[in-house]
């Protein structure tokens, strides 16, 4: 790419010629400037993955393709009343896959696809790869601005509205509707288990499976996808539920029947069949990010070549928005008009 854009501009642009890259151009950009001093005479990046992207180390070993997997597995459960993982364990289909991979791995294939990552460009692009670190140790007397999105939240769901150039907030609108029904639909279990209270641990369940849907939309999977991109980070926490341990649930409700309103017998039942559980929940915490790049990725933290530059934050802008925003748009103008701690470096006559 960077040899491609040299040729294109045809050698050196010296003079008062200003490289504008976003993403992997920025990439491209400091290549060509460690490469050829002073062939811009100032660089503007915009999310430019300087130290590389994680979503494509995530990529390429396949743990995207899991998020995508874990994502449907969870949203299912309530929908099938909690056979969803019968269902997609007994039903396999191309090549002995669960449904719920088979669909993961052919969605992160498509991606693979749209944004033409090749084996070589994935291996460059991966997060503090050896491309990335043989640049880290150069720097350059060329004036650079650095700006930097930070996506507010759901930052995935702003995200995908950008790059379908879709309106954010309907988007987000439809994330709260979706997690809404989720929560309505486990307050309704949650309910008719006090009222038809010799089946509590059957609406205990099922509330738990639409809880679990409820739990995913509503924080669970904005973590997981941070986490994905490297810009989230993981600790346990210990958790006790009362969950159901049998094999097969009509087993349950056949003991419930032949208990026969018998206290002494119901009680059996529950306890053969659910159970206070232990277990270790993994919590999440994010960093900044513009949804796709952490921000020490765009801003090259701690590397030389990012010694020379003016950072600035593009505050609620992701991946995507920063390229036609008015944030961005102002950003520019105020480098056009000399407004940098560079002076007219990247100072543009009007027109």
């Amino acid at each position: 790419m960077a040899a491609d854009i040299q040729t294109q501009i045809g050698g050196t642009a010296g003079g008062n010629s200003i490289g504008i890259c976003h993403s992997m151009g920025g990439v491209a950009g400091r290549q060509l400037d460690i490469q050829n001093n002073g062939f811009f005479s100032g660089i503007v990046t915009f999310g430019s993955p300087l130290k590389g992207a994680r979503v494509v180390n995530n990529i390429n070993n396949s743990v995207a393709s899991q998020y995508i997997s874990n994502a449907i597995n969870k949203l299912l459960q309530g929908l099938f009343g909690g056979t969803w993982g019968y269902f997609n364990t007994n039903f396999d289909l191309i090549g002995n896959q669960n449904i719920d991979v088979f669909a993961g791995n052919t969605i992160i294939n498509s991606v693979r696809d749209d944004l033409d990552l090749t084996p070589a460009t994935s291996n460059d692009l991966a997060e503090d790869s050896g491309y990335n670190q043989g640049f880290y140790g150069n720097s350059t007397g060329t004036p650079k601005l650095m700006l930097w999105g930070n996506e507010n939240s759901p930052i995935h769901v702003r995200l995908a509205a950008g790059a379908r150039g879709a309106n954010e907030e309907q988007w987000v609108n439809k994330w709260n509707d979706a997690r809404q029904f989720y929560g309505g639909a486990r307050d309704f279990c949650e309910y008719m288990k006090w009222i038809h209270f010799y089946y509590w641990p059957l609406w205990n369940w099922r509330a738990n499976n639409w809880a679990t849907g409820y739990n995913y939309l509503w924080d669970q999977s904005e973590n997981e996808w941070a986490n994905l991109i490297g810009g989230g980070f993981t600790f346990q926490q210990t958790v006790t539920d009362y969950l159901f341990v049998g094999i097969n649930l009509e087993d349950y409700d056949n003991c419930i029947v032949a208990a026969n309103g018998d206290p002494y017998q119901t009680q059996i039942c529950q306890d053969t069949y659910f159970q206070w559980v232990t277990y270790q929940v993994t919590m999440f915490g994010r960093d900044q990010t513009d949804g796709l790049v952490p921000r020490r990725s765009q801003v090259a933290e701690n590397t030389a070549w990012s010694s020379n530059a003016e950072i600035r934050e593009l505050a609620g802008n992701n991946h995507q928005e920063m390229r036609t925003s008015d944030g961005a748009r102002g950003e520019l103008n105020r480098a056009f008009n000399g407004d940098t701690q560079f002076g007219n470096s990247f100072s543009v006559p009007f027109r």
